[in-house]
């Protein structure tokens, strides 16, 4: 029987996402460099999602990640101190999960914003690991100063071996998500 996981979720427009993002662009926290697969959590399945690094490309607008439409993951694409790039590791109920970019967050009186890719769809199950690769594939942001006017990046998520994605994951940086506002907001969140 297949099922599909739904993330629960607070209404948010793209407005309110593409203002988070843009507001937490200079302050995004990273944590621990990815050694070594984690171990999946009893009774759930692990889906990893990660950036292919790019050091030819230094983008620095931060891509949020939505699985099922709720926000779960964020791509760093500006290159810190050492290897760029970022990852992240969630433990989930089995069921399907449809993992893309918002699209057109732009809002009224701000800056053009547009985060393009595919969409991909992956099984997760219980007791398993399914890792997931975005890779940018071209973008452009323009500035007035220090001040945002308008950025557009397209990307292109593929799932991919446990091999093939272990020596691309080696030394990226983990993303760790801000704890909801509300005790009684839930789902996927990384850095526990």
């Amino acid at each position: 029987m297949k099922m599909r996981f739904k993330f629960p979720r607070k209404a948010l427009g793209a407005s309110a996402v593409a203002s988070a993002v843009l507001t937490l662009a200079g302050c995004a926290v990273t944590g621990e460099p990815f050694v070594e697969f984690p171990p999946v959590a009893p009774g759930k399945g692990q889906l990893i999602i990660f950036e292919i690094e790019r050091p030819d490309v230094k983008m620095q607008v931060i891509a949020p990640v939505l699985c099922n439409d709720a926000p779960c993951s964020r791509l760093l694409n500006y290159r810190v101190k050492g290897k760029g790039g970022s990852y992240n590791v969630l433990d989930l109920p089995a069921g399907q999960v449809k993992i893309k970019t918002p699209g057109d967050m732009t809002w009224a009186l701000g800056p053009n914003v547009v985060m393009t890719s595919n969409e991909v769809t992956v099984e997760v199950v219980a007791g398993k690991r399914v890792v997931v690769a975005a890779q940018l594939m071209g973008g452009t942001e323009r500035y007035w100063g220090n001040n945002l006017m308008s950025a557009s990046h397209r990307y292109h998520f593929q799932e991919m071996s446990e091999a093939e994605a272990l020596p691309k994951l080696r030394g990226l940086k983990r993303v760790v998500l801000p704890e909801p506002a509300s005790s009684d907001a839930t789902g996927p969140r990384a850095g526990r």
